[in-house]
């Protein structure tokens, strides 16, 4: 994946699909925004990246018209899940956090 045409693809599945990004106010994950954006007949995903702080991991799925999701952030980081559809926000603790949202 030395190339631009294949890292391309990887960012894109952990930064949009999956959803794991940075807060330009937090630099260096210590605040992560994780924004999932389900699509185009895919129903779930997760991923993980291993910050400074730790492993920040995310895992989402949609079933019967129902979003759910799990998150991990690190020790001594901070981060907002921004739900898909109404788009709220919840801001999140070190920790493992789970949260279901009807898509109807």
């Amino acid at each position: 994946f030395n190339h631009y045409a294949y890292g391309s693809v990887g960012a894109w599945m952990y930064s949009d699909l999956a959803g794991i990004n940075t807060d330009e106010d937090a630099p260096g994950y210590k605040r992560i925004l994780f924004a999932p954006k389900p699509g185009g007949g895919i129903d779930s995903a997760e991923a993980e990246i291993l910050t400074p702080y730790g492993k920040a991991s995310i895992s989402w799925e949609i079933r019967n018209d129902e979003f759910s999701c799990t998150v991990e952030v690190p020790v001594n980081a901070q981060a907002a899940l921004i739900l898909p559809g109404d788009g709220s926000q919840k801001n999140l603790g070190s920790g493992s956090h789970s949260f279901k949202q009807s898509l109807i």
